[in-house]
């Protein structure tokens, strides 16, 4: 009997996440500049955004529009995380409110569909 690691499979990654699980990169111009990814954790939907190299400021404002539109698809509250003030800024932006809630030493952010 081999052990061995690799990679999970979109199924694989829907088993643990749900069906509603969504990972999406972000690009410009064919390079992928930023990951934003939507999972369940247990009764709750959960955003996540990781960048993966800088970018003209140009590009990131685009970017920032396209992922505001992604949001806007969900029809339930989204939390995340707020790694830093500048994130808290964008996060801001995107029309998240902080929760008064801290997980793992960071504050809880609630972004709310439009009724």
């Amino acid at each position: 009997m081999g052990i061995a690691l690799r990679a999970a499979t979109d199924a694989e990654v829907g088993r643990v996440y749900g069906a509603d699980a969504r990972h999406i990169v972000g690009t410009s111009d064919g390079v992928a500049i930023a990951y934003i990814g939507f999972n369940r954790i247990g009764d709750d939907m959960w955003g996540m955004f990781h960048p993966f190299c800088p970018a003209e400021r140009s590009v990131w404002a685009r970017l920032f529009y396209v992922f505001r539109r992604e949001l806007r698809e969900h029809t339930e509250p989204v939390y995340v995380l707020a790694r830093d003030a500048e994130a808290s800024r964008v996060l801001r932006l995107l029309g998240f409110a902080p929760t008064g809630d801290t997980s793992m030493g960071k504050e809880v952010w609630q972004w709310m569909p439009a009724q």
